[in-house]
């Protein structure tokens, strides 16, 4: 990039050397540019009033009661991770697991979510195996698509992915760096699968919201980014917390009483806001002992 800054600068006529445009960049004369901060800026306050995420999420057909709920705070919560806010305790801890035979337009839903702004931050192309690409992805992209899910080993998803999809914050080396850095998480994850019998660790998980599609998901048109994020960053703007580890143990708690599965959640002590934290105590109970019946 800069030796292409360097070309275009002599191209018309202006007689520079390579150090005099790296001082340049490098000094105060240019301003920090955040491409999200801007983008979700020019959202603010244009919102139409019509609900623009429930749209997007009746494209995805499937029996699961609560989903247009539950995509609404994933994808809130996607936004909220992007904001780097040094206070955050926890990062958004669930991800929409989509299941379907081959030819169901997954893979073309995920990709569209993002908007062409920001189509630099997604990937779906993840190595799990290489720690450090993932700790650098995390904080780099902005939305992790683990496509074919089913090919994660068990061993990866019950130590690994279990434990950094809740992380507020990374630590990495960055490419050419000397030593460890704390560097802001921006990614969220999705994930596909085209199997049913995927989630592997025993003690059960609660970080996947698992969706089956009764049906290809409708992609004939694409969603209008502009207003489907106008409509959530109100929402994005309530205090840090609101729609990450809080809203995650409560989509939790849903999908347990929806399938009618024994609900046991922990209570985090540092959540801020008492009334989620009242209706997370009220939600974790024992929805039925028959498990059996299962």
């Amino acid at each position: 990039m800069l030796r292409r800054i360097i070309l275009e600068v002599q191209r018309e006529g202006i007689e520079v050397g390579p150090n005099d445009i790296r001082n340049y960049i490098e000094s105060d004369y240019v301003r920090q540019f955040d491409p999200v901060g801007d983008y979700l800026a020019s959202c603010e306050g244009a919102w139409d009033g019509h609900d623009h995420i429930g749209d997007l999420a009746r494209t995805v057909p499937t029996d699961a009661p609560l989903w247009h709920k539950w995509f609404k705070t994933w994808l809130l919560a996607m936004v909220s991770q992007w904001q780097n806010q040094p206070s955050r305790l926890y990062g958004n801890s669930v991800a929409p697991l989509l299941i379907s035979p081959q030819g169901y337009h997954k893979s073309t839903f995920c990709r569209r979510l993002l908007p062409n702004a920001l189509k630099w931050g997604y990937t779906d192309s993840l190595t799990l195996s290489d720690r450090r690409q993932v700790m650098l992805a995390m904080s780099q992209q902005l939305l992790i698509n683990l496509d074919e899910f089913n090919q994660i080993s068990p061993r990866v998803q019950q130590g690994f992915l279990k434990n950094v999809i809740q992380l507020p914050s990374i630590k990495a080396k960055r490419p050419y760096g000397t030593h460890l850095e704390e560097l802001p998480r921006k990614a969220s994850f999705i994930a596909t699968s085209n199997m049913t019998d995927i989630l592997s660790d025993p003690s059960g998980n609660r970080r996947f919201i698992g969706i089956e599609l009764t049906a290809p998901i409708d992609t004939s048109r694409v969603p209008d980014h502009h207003q489907l994020f106008a409509q959530g960053v109100p929402h994005i703007l309530k205090p840090v917390g609101r729609h990450t580890h809080v809203e995650g143990i409560d989509i939790a708690a849903e999908i347990a009483v929806a399938l009618g599965l024994r609900v046991v959640v922990d209570v985090v002590e540092c959540i801020s806001d008492p009334v989620s934290l009242c209706r997370i105590a009220c939600r974790s109970v024992f929805v039925t002992e028959n498990l059996a019946d299962l």
